[in-house]
């Protein structure tokens, strides 16, 4: 589930396939449901809360990326992603979009998880503005440092936070959890404060330009 910048509505996929329910969080009740023709995984909401940004897999064979207007439930924008296609082990595609941001209301990032690709677009055109190949794969986690460069991934299962320059495609610090397990992880809204969970109960807060 996602919540909207206001925190007055809440976005759920129900499954992997198929519907969103927006649901209004102060009358309890469902105020939109969302079709998609292509296999969800992953969507949130744009920083004013207009838009529902989901990302996919549709028909095995091409990633997609749709913009919903929340208000009216309508289509604002379908983009592929199909350059970034990679055949599994039982011989499918696997896309695995593990996060999909919204910054500043200009910019949509993607990360194929399997492929290790970072994916620029441009929101109101659709337009990708660019594509960098990083080492190694399996991030799960990804979010954008308002008015950087700058992102932050976490690996599936590990024990490890990256941070990347976009513009150069650089790791250009690794935070390590010493062998222990993050299960998640959060930058605040201005910026400024990185946060993760540990398996072992522990939650460690960073000042982010302490570590670039």
């Amino acid at each position: 589930l996602f919540f909207s910048p206001d925190g007055r509505k809440v976005a759920i996929k129900w499954h992997w396939y198929g519907h969103i329910y927006i649901w209004d969080v102060i009358k309890k009740e469902m105020i939109r449901l969302i079709k998609c023709p292509f296999e969800i995984r992953s969507f949130c909401f744009s920083s004013d809360g207009s838009t529902l940004i989901i990302a996919g897999t549709e028909n095995n064979t091409y990633g997609r990326i749709q913009l919903i207007d929340v208000n009216n439930g309508k289509e604002i924008r379908k983009m592929s992603i199909y350059p970034l296609l990679r055949t599994n082990r039982e011989g499918g595609s696997d896309y695995g979009y593990s996060d999909v941001i919204n910054a500043n209301d200009k910019w949509l990032f993607a990360l194929s998880r399997r492929d290790s690709i970072f994916c620029q677009w441009d929101m109101s055109t659709g337009d990708t503005l660019k594509r960098i190949k990083v080492n190694s794969w399996g991030y799960d986690k990804l979010f954008h440092i308002n008015n950087t460069d700058l992102i932050v991934v976490k690996k599936e299962f590990g024990d490890s936070i990256f941070i990347f320059d976009f513009n150069k495609g650089d790791c250009i610090n690794t935070l390590s959890g010493n062998a222990v397990k993050i299960q998640s992880v959060s930058v605040s809204k201005d910026g400024k404060l990185l946060m993760a969970a540990f398996d072992n109960g522990k939650i460690k807060i960073w000042k982010i330009w302490e570590l670039i």
